[in-house]
């Protein structure tokens, strides 16, 4: 009896672990967790960066998971060369592409894309434990001029200094193809990174002969020039007097030495820059500036909206289309219920998609086409990244352009954000205060901007934030395409903006014609005193309004 008893205790034990109740592997529930399971299962390569003559091997990380939680699936691999050509052989240096490619039992037909790098070097790899210290990249195929310009632009490429190669990183594939094929004093998109994803992107237009061309998407230029951000002269600008001033600057003082945080804090009435000071120093010691960059973290999906409802006034794009007229990937024997909508509202029920769901992710449409069947988009809420990541895909696949270079074309150039930059959909921006300043204040004037249409006035309205709901079903949650309400601590019920985990603050308020931003690279040790500094410092903004309503 006691071993039965235990028989059942590991069985019991054992279907909790996979998820599932015992013996219901073959229900929706059991294949959902499977399947979500199984996304998460990596390749493992022989050597991302190789020699001469034939390729590396491919193959699953973990072949026992992946036989368990989906059967088998056995993998082909196809290699192509840097001019998409297929080739079964590495005859030249540089870039390769591999397609690795299998079908799983129930005919699903997996495809994971992974950038390999041929090079004459001997890299003494043979414990991961022992780094190869990079002093110099001739061998490599990268030239001295090539390598400079990688050491002027750090944060840009995206690899930190990269002195080292750890045994089979992908990352070192990715950087040596793209640093080789970089143009020195090219464009600051122009980064081994963002070059590997543009590869990407040509690859699989031509591999899938997807027939509509890349296009050169242009910002429409106004008619009649519109108001810009002004600097405020000597004086304060009323009804901000020396005292409100001198009241923001305490609060901001006090914030930035309770939390150990550098920021800085700017503030825009009526297009007029009422405040704009720095505070604390950075982590190397360094005084904050107005002029360094902060991270931004989630204020990037604003910026992503934004760029979503440029494709929308272009007629490129419906927010309520089935997605897979888009991504032909994504169709299937039933109809596709999952819209750019519900990407762009969290209400696209994939919050549970893990670290695989980042639109660096070239594979990332096929891992969506997978799990698509389980999904039921509309019916709830919940924040995540993965939608924002699949949106990155429908941009790049209309316009045959990299996300961050349409940030760089349509938003920061004509705004004249000359020192932001954005790597991903999601979370990815840097900008100092005053460049968010200018994206602020083209909001405010619902699109518009010096010479620029950024957005039509029915493109900007249709963007803000509204109740949610799906046929008759309604959500309980207000949000927009990239923002959220967030009116309180003295500001408009029509105020709108987004939050961001590095604990910066974006409110712009039409009622009371404010932009509020906080830059910031961190919240602070503690989360309670953060927010009630967010309360202190806003009241503190609307102090002299409140004072000259009441005059009024």
């Amino acid at each position: 009896m006691i071993k039965f008893l235990l028989t059942v205790v590991l069985l019991l034990s054992s279907a909790a672990y996979a998820g599932e109740r015992p013996g219901d592997d073959s229900s929706l529930a059991g294949r959902q967790a499977r399947v979500k399971a199984f996304l998460e299962e990596e390749l493992d390569c022989d050597r991302y960066v190789f020699p001469r003559g034939r390729f590396p091997g491919l193959g699953w990380k973990r072949p026992e998971t992946v036989e368990r939680l989906v059967g088998t699936c056995a993998l082909t691999v196809e290699f192509f060369d840097h001019t998409y050509a297929r080739v079964t052989r590495a005859e030249h240096t540089g870039r390769y592409g591999a397609v690795v490619s299998g079908r799983t039992p129930d005919g699903f037909e997996v495809v994971r894309f992974v950038t390999l790098y041929c090079s004459d070097a001997y890299l003494d790899d043979y414990s991961p434990d022992v780094p190869i210290m990079m002093r110099s990249l001739s061998g490599f195929g990268v030239s001295k001029a090539q390598w400079q310009s990688y050491e002027r632009s750090l944060r840009k490429f995206s690899f930190g200094s990269l002195l080292t190669f750890p045994r089979q990183n992908a990352d070192a594939a990715i950087f040596l193809a793209g640093l080789s094929e970089h143009q020195p004093g090219g464009e600051l998109t122009d980064t081994p990174r963002l070059r590997d994803r543009q590869w990407w992107i040509e690859f699989k237009r031509r591999h899938y002969g997807i027939q509509q061309p890349g296009m050169a998407l242009n910002v429409q230029l106004l008619a009649k020039v519109a108001p810009v951000l002004q600097e405020k002269g000597a004086s304060p600008v009323p009804p901000y007097g020396s005292g409100d001033l001198q009241l923001l600057k305490d609060v901001c003082s006090a914030w930035t030495d309770s939390s150990g945080q550098p920021m800085t804090a700017l503030i825009v009435h009526k297009g007029t820059i009422v405040f704009h000071q720095s505070f604390g120093k950075t982590a190397d010691g360094t005084p904050m500036s107005r002029s360094t960059p902060s991270w931004m973290a989630s204020i990037t999906k604003f910026l992503t909206g934004v760029l979503v409802m440029q494709f929308v006034d272009r007629g490129l794009l419906d927010l309520d289309a089935p997605l897979d007229r888009y991504l032909p990937e994504l169709s299937s024997t039933t109809p596709c219920a999952l819209t750019l909508r519900h990407l762009l509202t969290h209400t696209s029920g994939l919050s549970w998609a893990g670290e695989w769901a980042s639109d660096w992710n070239p594979s990332l449409e096929n891992q969506i086409a997978q799990a698509l069947p389980y999904l039921v988009p509309g019916r709830t809420f919940r924040y995540h990244r993965a939608g924002y990541a699949l949106t990155a895909k429908v941009l790049e696949r209309i316009s045959g352009q990299s996300v961050p270079r349409l940030f760089d074309t349509m938003i920061f150039t004509p705004l004249g954000m000359d020192h932001s930059f954005a790597d991903n959909t999601y979370g990815g921006l840097y900008a100092p205060a005053g460049d968010l300043a200018r994206f602020g204040q083209m909001l405010l004037a619902q699109g518009r901007y010096g010479q620029y249409q950024i957005l039509s006035s029915e493109a900007f309205h249709a963007l803000l934030p509204q109740p949610l709901r799906s046929g008759e079903f309604e959500l309980q949650k207000t949000w927009g395409i990239g923002c959220a309400p967030l009116g309180g601590n003295g500001l408009s019920d029509s105020t709108f903006g987004h939050e961001a985990a590095s604990g910066a603050v974006f409110r712009i308020d039409p009622v009371n014609n404010l932009v509020v931003i906080v830059g910031r690279n961190a919240v602070g040790p503690d989360e309670k005193q953060y927010k009630h500094f967010v309360g202190r410092f806003l009241h503190a903004v609307m102090a002299p309004l409140n004072r000259m309503g009441s005059r009024e």
